[in-house]
C-alpha cells in the first residue's frame, strides 16, 4: 500500500516542487515592468530663461500599456511639460521642458521625474537643476551729458 501510494505522489509532489504548471515551455517569464533614463542628469539655467532634457522609456515583459509622466520637486513658479505627455504603444521617448520664470530664487534642486503605468511599479530618475540669477545690467549716467550708457 505504501508503494502504491509513493507511486501516485511522487509526480505530483516532483511537479510541485519544479514550479511547472503543465506547460512545457521550461522557461520563465519576465515581469512586466518600466525604467526611466533621463539624456542629461543635470543642468544649469538662468532665471527667466529654460532648460530641456529627453527622457527614454524601458519596457519589460511585455509591457505596452499607457505610461503617463510627472515632474515632482520643482521649484516654486518652475513648470515641467512633457511633450508627449504619455507614452503608449511603441513610443519610449519625451521631451521635457522646464520653464524658469525671472523671479525665481537662485539654487539647487534635485526634481524626481516619475514614470507610471497600470500594473507596474513606477519608475523615476532624479534631474538636478540649478538655477542662477540673471546677470546685473551695468548703467552709467554721466551728468551734465546727454547721453546714457546700458550694457
Amino acid at each position: 500500500m505504501r508503494r502504491l501510494l509513493a507511486a501516485l505522489c511522487l509526480p505530483l509532489f516532483v511537479a510541485a516542487c519544479s514550479g511547472s504548471s503543465g506547460d512545457s515551455g521550461g522557461g520563465t517569464t519576465t515581469p512586466q515592468s518600466i525604467t526611466v533614463a533621463l539624456a542629461t542628469t543635470s543642468a544649469s539655467a538662468v532665471a527667466g530663461s529654460s532648460s530641456a532634457n529627453t527622457l527614454t522609456l524601458i519596457r519589460g515583459g511585455g509591457f505596452a500599456g499607457v505610461v503617463s509622466l510627472t515632474a515632482e520637486g520643482l521649484p516654486a513658479g518652475v513648470s515641467a511639460t512633457f511633450t508627449p505627455a504619455q507614452l503608449s504603444g511603441t513610443t519610449l521617448s519625451a521631451g521635457i521642458a522646464f520653464t524658469i520664470p525671472l523671479a525665481t530664487t537662485p539654487g539647487t534642486t534635485p526634481i524626481t521625474i516619475r514614470a507610471s503605468g497600470t500594473g507596474v511599479s513606477s519608475a523615476s530618475a532624479t534631474y538636478t537643476l540649478t538655477i542662477v540669477a540673471p546677470p546685473t545690467p551695468a548703467i552709467t549716467l554721466t551728468a551734465g551729458s546727454s547721453s546714457v550708457t546700458a550694457a
